[in-house]
C-alpha cells in the first residue's frame, strides 16, 4: 500500500502531549483517521486510535500497522507533515512568540534560517 495523502491539523496552544491530529490516505482507497501525534520522552511519535468502549486494563487499537517498515513509512510521512505545519503556523505568526513554547526548536530553525 502507497500513502497518497497526509493531512495534520496542530494543537495550536497544546495543553498536554497531543500536537496534532492526523489521516492518512492509502492508495487513494483507504483513509485512516484519529491518529494522533503526540510528544514523548524521546520526542515525537505517532498514536493509533484505540476502542472507546473497550473495557480491559490495556489500550486496544482499532487498527495499526502490521509491519516494521510500514509503520515507520507511516509515521516519517506524519512527522514531516507534522513538522511542514508547525513550520507555517510559526512563520505566519511571530516566531520570537514561539521560542519558550513547545514549538521553540522550529522557531529557531525559521529564525536561523532568516538571518
Amino acid at each position: 500500500m502507497e500513502i497518497t495523502s497526509v493531512d495534520v491539523y496542530p494543537v495550536r496552544t497544546p495543553q498536554g502531549k497531543v500536537r496534532a491530529f492526523a489521516r492518512v490516505a492509502l492508495d487513494d482507497e483507504l483513509q485512516l483517521t484519529a491518529l494522533r501525534v503526540y510528544e514523548g520522552r524521546k520526542g515525537l511519535f505517532v498514536s493509533y486510535p484505540n476502542d472507546p468502549s473497550y473495557t480491559g486494563e490495556e489500550y486496544r487499537q482499532l487498527f495499526f500497522p502490521l509491519t516494521r517498515d510500514f509503520r515507520e513509512k507511516l509515521e516519517v510521512a506524519v512527522l514531516k507533515k507534522y513538522h511542514e505545519a508547525i513550520k507555517e503556523i510559526v512563520i505566519d505568526e511571530n516566531p520570537l512568540t514561539h521560542l519558550n513554547g513547545p514549538y521553540g526548536d522550529v522557531a529557531k530553525e525559521v529564525l536561523e534560517e532568516t538571518s
